[in-house]
């Protein structure tokens, strides 16, 4: 898992490092030996001045301008050493904030000179916060962006999915429409257009269903279609698919299924319909008619065929009368 070093814990602040512990060290001592200078620098004026005769009062000074100009040499000195560490702090807080990028905000300003004691180190300190900030808001301004993101593609894909069901969908049954059933029988077909499995289609049709329509209101034809569509979903297996094609037609595809035992499922189908109570006596009980074929890879026919076929056959059943199933048969086989 790559690391992100925004998402660390906060900026740390450094102990002060030993080359500034050292150089105040070497100031101390540079003081102190520059006063030890100067006492010796007296004493020693004072000698010479003795041996030159001179008075006393003369040594004396003497022996005090040369301590005090021993001593003022060490000033130059010190202040170009305070001068260069300055600029040279100055130079290296300048290159940090130069190296702050996207990818690296965190490791240069852990190199701003904030444990000095002056303006430079106030001004280190205060970039130095400015920056911890920034980067504190950007961590969370990202985190909230990352939340914001999987929240949008979580209702994204929720709703994709409610509108591929709906496309896929008939409203009103809640079986599936004319693009489900294609989109089924493409699953055991191949691409040349033949079947790889025994698969049958039952087309059935609701009787007497413009009478219901027309006596009780388009209301009670929909509850009827909807009630129908029930009895087909609990008489097919979980692995068959049931649609409504139009109007008062529904087609149902049966896998793994033979022309006899799909006409079995459409007689069981007809006879449970028939069994449900009907609260309406001026009205005959509506029935079902169903027309069934099959294929499979020994005997092929194209989907678009196969529902045909079962289209001809439900239409020869509505002839003969309501409330019957029949099996497609070619021309050669009714004869």
């Amino acid at each position: 898992m790559s690391h992100d070093p925004e998402t660390t814990d906060p900026l740390p602040s450094p102990a002060p490092t030993r080359r500034r512990d050292l150089h105040g060290v070497w100031a101390l001592r540079t003081t102190m030996l520059a006063g030890l200078l100067g006492i010796a620098a007296c004493a020693a004026g004072l000698l010479v001045a003795d041996r030159l005769g001179l008075a006393p009062a003369w040594a004396a000074v003497a022996g005090i301008v040369v301590g005090v100009l021993v001593q003022a040499s060490a000033v130059p000195w010190r202040a170009h050493q305070a001068h260069r560490t300055f600029y040279g702090d100055l130079a290296a807080m300048t290159t940090a904030l130069r190296e702050m990028n996207p990818t690296n905000r965190r490791e240069p300003l852990h190199r701003l000179p904030r444990e000095r004691r002056d303006e430079l180190g106030r001004l280190a300190q205060a970039i130095h916060d400015v920056f911890a900030e920034a980067i504190a808001n950007r961590v969370g301004l990202r985190n909230l962006q990352r939340h914001l993101d999987h929240s949008i593609q979580r209702e994204t894909d929720r709703a994709v999915a409610t509108l591929r069901r709906e496309a896929l969908t008939d409203p009103l049954t809640g079986l599936g429409n004319r693009r489900g059933l294609e989109l089924c029988l493409q699953r055991f077909y191949s691409p040349a257009g033949t079947p790889t499995v025994p698969i049958a289609a039952l087309m059935i049709d609701l009787d007497r269903f413009k009478e219901i329509n027309d006596t009780l209101g388009h209301g009670a034809g929909d509850a009827c279609l909807a009630f129908t569509a029930e009895v087909v979903r609990a008489t097919l297996r979980a692995d068959d698919y049931a649609v409504r094609v139009g109007g008062d037609e529904f087609v149902a595809i049966l896998v793994h299924t033979t022309a006899r035992d799909a006409e079995a499922v459409a007689r069981r189908l007809s006879a449970l319909f028939v069994q449900q109570p009907w609260p309406h006596r001026d009205i005959p009980k509506p029935t079902l008619s169903v027309g069934v074929a099959a294929t499979s890879p020994t005997d092929p026919c194209g989907p678009d065929e196969l529902v045909h076929r079962a289209d001809q056959a439900l239409y020869a059943a509505k002839r003969g009368g309501r409330s019957r199933v029949l099996g497609f048969r070619t021309e050669t086989e009714a004869a």
